[in-house]
């Protein structure tokens, strides 16, 4: 038996067909921007503006998750560092140069950590501080990590209008274990190692394990 369709019908499915295709063209651009704005929130979010490091509030909620980690037989290190004497960059040079320091230091850093393995674990935690949580990360790699970093640092020469400036970090290092009470003792040790390292004439390293 023929089947046949009229006109009429030809046109109706035509149409029919597309609008479903507009439809779901619509519906894809529409999950594709949903997906954009929802990458850019998290960007925003976890992410400081400035200088792409994670921000604080990430790095508070991480390292309370690594201790965690650490108390079921983990081990983990904690560095934390600052640029030394950036208020002198910034009277001297301008903030926009502060600015442009703080992102080659990031960037500078950054690098290194993702050559050794460590990747996304750099934060920005205050204006010149930052910090880097080292899953897995014995004290002397930390160590030996921290001083490729300190040397990077001396050798970096930012360049805002003619202007070399030149920089170097002071470092503070931990090791986080079973035996702190909670992630905070962790991070005041590191940060009491990173004042003796300025209170001693800065670019230094100061050590400690937990």
């Amino acid at each position: 038996m023929s089947y046949s369709i009229s006109r009429s019908q030809l046109i109706v499915q035509v149409i029919s067909f597309v609008v479903c295709g507009a439809g779901v063209y619509i519906f894809n651009r529409h999950l594709h921007n949903d997906q954009r704005v929802i990458a850019k929130l998290t960007q925003e979010v976890q992410y400081d503006a400035l200088t792409g490091a994670r921000n604080w509030m990430m790095f508070r909620d991480d390292l309370d998750r690594v201790y965690s980690i650490v108390r079921h037989n983990r081990q983990a290190a904690l560095v934390v560092f600052d640029v030394d004497h950036f208020k002198d960059v910034n009277d001297t040079f301008g903030h926009l140069a502060g600015n442009q320091v703080l992102m080659a230091v990031s960037s500078t850093v950054q690098h290194i950590l993702n050559d050794q393995g460590y990747q996304d674990c750099l934060y920005r935690t205050g204006g010149e501080e930052f910090a880097a949580i080292l899953v897995d990360c014995s004290a002397d790699n930390a160590q030996r990590i921290t001083e490729i970093c300190q040397t990077s640092l001396r050798k970096l020469i930012v360049r805002d209008r003619g202007q070399h400036i030149q920089i170097t970090a002071s470092f503070g290092i931990t090791t986080m274990t079973g035996k702190d009470r909670n992630a905070t003792e962790a991070f005041r040790r590191a940060d009491k190692n990173l004042y003796q390292s300025k209170n001693t004439g800065r670019d230094r390293i100061t050590i400690s394990a937990g």
